[in-house]
């Protein structure tokens, strides 16, 4: 089992993701290649415009960079963990959107309907962290997706995060 997700779990009831992750060694592909979308432009975009770097987009998975900044702390001085939670969620949406095809992206949209997030270390403004989100398990027919997301600081385990998305069609959403 991944390290962190036991402690997910006992937290949360999981369920079906942890009964799929049980005995899975789940790897990042550190060797993938960029994924090929009509709107990986907009995916950079909106990494930029809500504070982390999108280094890496490829089937079903994806990589970032973040600075916690002065402006994310709480009443206590740490770097609140909603900010955590954005940036995980963020990423995760970022490999969600890797499982629509490419003939589907102007009529489709990947988007957050569960999250869970456990929080092992806390933060400090400046310190840098790199997110990493892979599709777990896909449901074609409900086109659902469980994707989990880890957060680490120099290569240690800071906040991970279980989510559930789904694929639906922009128009119905609203956002056509």
């Amino acid at each position: 089992m991944i390290k962190g997700l036991q402690i997910l779990d006992d937290q949360l009831d999981l369920g079906p993701i942890t009964d799929y992750l049980k005995d899975k060694k789940i790897e990042f592909d550190a060797t993938a290649q960029n994924y090929p979308s009509n709107n990986q432009n907009l995916i950079h975009l909106h990494a930029k415009n809500n504070g982390y770097e999108l280094k890496e987009l490829s089937k079903k998975q994806a990589k970032a960079q973040a600075s916690a900044g002065q402006e994310n702390i709480n009443a206590y001085g740490t770097i609140h963990g909603g900010w955590m939670q954005t940036m995980l969620d963020n990423v995760m949406a970022n490999a969600a959107q890797t499982m629509i095809e490419p003939s589907e992206l102007k009529d489709k949209v990947a988007f957050t309907t569960d999250f869970a997030q456990s929080i092992f270390k806390h933060l400090s403004p400046g310190d840098k962290v790199e997110l990493e989100a892979k599709v777990i398990k896909a449901e074609r027919k409900n086109r659902k997706l469980y994707i989990l997301s880890v957060m680490k600081k120099a290569g240690e385990l800071v906040s991970a995060a279980i989510g559930k998305f789904r694929i639906g069609d922009k128009e119905v959403l609203g956002l056509a």
